[in-house]
Formats: C-alpha cells, sequence, structure tokens
C-alpha cells in the first residue's frame, strides 16, 4: 500500500516501516499509538516483517538473483 492508497480504518499491530511511515503522513487526521515490542514476541515480529519485506521483493528479481538475495554466505 502507498502513501497515496487510502489507509483503512482499524487496529493495525505493524512494525513502523518507512511505507507506515509514509501513510501515517500522508493522513494527519489518524492519532497512531506506539509500543515497544516484548522480548518474547520479539522474534515472531520481526521475522513476519522480514517475510513481508522479500515477498514483495522477490517477484522484482530474475529467479537465478533471489537465492542471492536471501543467502548468506
Amino acid at each position: 500500500m502507498s502513501a497515496s492508497e487510502a489507509l483503512p480504518p482499524g487496529i493495525y499491530e505493524a512494525l513502523l516501516s518507512e511505507e507506515l511511515r509514509g501513510l501515517l503522513d500522508a493522513h494527519p487526521e489518524l492519532r497512531p499509538v506506539f509500543g515497544k515490542i516484548d522480548d518474547e514476541s520479539s522474534a515472531h515480529t520481526y521475522s513476519q516483517f522480514v517475510w513481508q519485506v522479500l515477498r514483495a521483493a522477490l517477484p522484482a528479481l530474475k529467479p537465478d538473483q533471489r537465492l542471492g538475495l536471501v543467502a548468506h554466505t
């Protein structure tokens, strides 16, 4: 979702990414409330964020470039 798109009303649990910051900046009528990620759920929260980033990035790459993005050698 880009900053030019509407942000449907609701309660969201998401990391404050550049994309989310852009959406919030584009909708000053919204009132965000931020909290800390507790140690118990941090691994899950961060892994979900990384999964979303990879899911968006991988289709833009050629198949032979995809492994290089996710493999750490």
